[in-house]
């Protein structure tokens, strides 16, 4: 099984970023999103649209993955 997951985080310029991580392997991690802080402030819920689609992509990737075993 599959276990493809996201992180949220901050940078160091404070950006909140989404990763999408296998497992607990931080090797794994990939930059999925980041938004600035300002358009957190300004926008946001384009930080829950792209949570969501950062969502979307690891139930994709985790059933792709479990078809393929």
């Amino acid at each position: 099984m599959s276990n493809w997951r996201v992180i949220k985080a901050r940078d160091d310029e404070g950006n909140h970023c989404i990763y999408l991580q296998q497992g607990s392997d931080k090797s794994t991690r990939e930059l999925f999103e980041f938004v600035e802080p300002d358009v957190m402030v300004s926008l946001p819920q384009q930080y829950a649209a792209y949570l969501e689609d950062a969502e979307a992509e690891v139930e994709s990737r985790n059933a792709d993955e479990d078809d393929g075993q």
